[in-house]
């Protein structure tokens, strides 16, 4: 046999692979699909496709495109739609519009939702282990319960986290494309993203591996509804009704008339007061500066509704109250979730901390107890100091056990720079 006769089959499958990815190539610009070489790659490979929806106008067009021009280049591969479920704050027609949806373009379809509770069972969640952490010490200041541009654990909870579940479970061991409805037109920070990274979230020890696909990136929201009109997939209702966009009925990030219009359908009218609610109880307003319940307070009962200016008056006092802690005090996160003091304080710097955690608990004391359900600590300058001396005990015992362990299962250079950073103070919001 010779040379050429052996290589044979490695030549023309070689050039196979050329001539597929000539093609995806094509009829990806035809589309206006966005695509780079690890996305490209994958498609050659018929690596499988999980794409997001939530039943609002961007990810409808993306799956509709998507499903044209898999359909252009016989991909074969899985194919599969996957929609997060939040609970009672979705719209009531966002599933409907989800299935319908999958229906159209003929893929599969799976729901997902947060094992403990919808989005709104999160927010209660997350007010009573704050007021916990307050309670015990484990934080300096109270917490909000709402999720913050910086941090906005609704997503990363109820909507990445049981998508990436499903996503490791449903394709072991494979190269999964996680396909997201994402468009540089809408923000600044939306528009320096790639047209894919890496999802390390997607990355098991049995080869499972991931990447996050943006394939409408640089989609105009004019072919956005062009797609719709195109494709004669009507939109969600609630853009008919006034909604700019589509997400949860009560987005943290949505525009003031996304929240009108929200609150105006009556089927959002109970989780409009769970979250009224909570604010009141909380004194932390849903938004900087935006109180929720004050978009339609008619919806909330006589009782809440008499309650809304006291607790505003009781954040005001909150905030002042607060602010009498020097920053220096403040716990950091060194790493992890949990805040730590950067030092031992003077008794007169702990009858601060204590004198603040006496006026708190005068002025919402039996939320905190309630929520919490346990008795608030720390409340005079000795028992502070020694709070703060338990504390940097722990801390340091957590530092030397993290030490050992990483001297002796490996003396790899990357290790050690994480070990490092552990000491390295970042700001812990308290």
């Amino acid at each position: 046999m010779t040379p050429c006769t052996l290589y044979l089959p490695l030549i023309i499958a070689a050039l196979a692979r050329t001539a597929y990815a000539e093609v995806i190539e094509d009829q990806a610009q035809k589309l206006g699909i966005s695509l780079d070489q690890h996305i490209l790659e994958a498609l050659i490979n018929q690596s499988p496709i999980l794409a997001g929806a939530s039943g609002g106008k961007d990810s409808a067009c993306m799956i509709i495109l998507l499903a044209k021009f898999l359909t252009s280049i016989n991909y074969t591969g899985p194919k599969l739609i996957c929609h997060a479920d939040l609970g009672e704050i979705e719209h009531i027609e966002s599933i409907d519009e989800v299935r319908r949806l999958a229906n159209f373009v003929g893929w599969e379809l799976k729901i997902v939702r947060r094992e403990k509770g919808g989005l709104l069972e999160r927010y209660t969640q997350r007010w009573r282990d704050n007021c916990r952490r307050w309670a015990k010490l484990e934080c300096v200041n109270l917490i909000s319960p709402w999720p913050q541009a910086n941090a906005p654990f609704c997503r990363s909870e109820t909507k990445v986290a049981p998508i990436t579940q499903a996503a490791v479970r449903l394709y072991p061991q494979a190269f999964i494309l996680n396909v997201i409805g994402l468009r540089a037109e809408e923000s600044a920070k939306r528009a320096k993203n790639p047209i894919s990274k890496p999802n390390d979230k997607l990355s098991r020890a049995d080869g499972t591996q991931g990447r996050d696909w943006f394939p409408i990136l640089h989609t105009t929201i004019e072919t956005v509804w062009l797609t719709h009109r195109n494709a004669n997939f009507p939109r969600h209702p609630q853009y008919d009704r006034g909604n700019e966009r589509i997400s949860c009925a009560y987005c943290f990030l949505a525009s003031r008339n996304d929240w009108e219009k929200g609150a105006a359908v009556s089927t959002n009218h109970d989780s409009y007061r769970h979250i009224a609610d909570l604010e009141i109880r909380s004194t932390f307003s849903y938004r900087q500066h935006d109180w929720l319940s004050d978009i339609e307070p008619h919806i909330l009962s006589d009782q809440l509704q008499a309650q809304i200016e006291t607790s505003k008056d009781k954040a005001t006092k909150r905030k002042l109250i607060e602010a009498r802690i020097p920053k220096t005090l403040l716990f950091t996160q060194h790493g992890g979730r949990h805040g730590w003091p950067s030092f031992q304080p003077t008794m007169d710097q702990c009858e601060i901390v204590a004198s603040v955690r006496r006026d708190i608990t005068a002025l919402m004391g039996s939320e905190i107890q309630q929520s919490a359900n346990t008795d608030i600590l720390y409340t005079t300058a000795a028992a502070v100091y020694d709070r703060y001396a338990q504390l940097l005990s722990q801390r340091q015992t957590q530092l030397t056990t993290r030490t050992r362990r990483s001297k002796t299962t490996t003396t790899h250079p990357a290790l050690a720079q994480i070990t490092s950073r552990f000491s390295q103070p970042v700001l812990f919001a308290n």
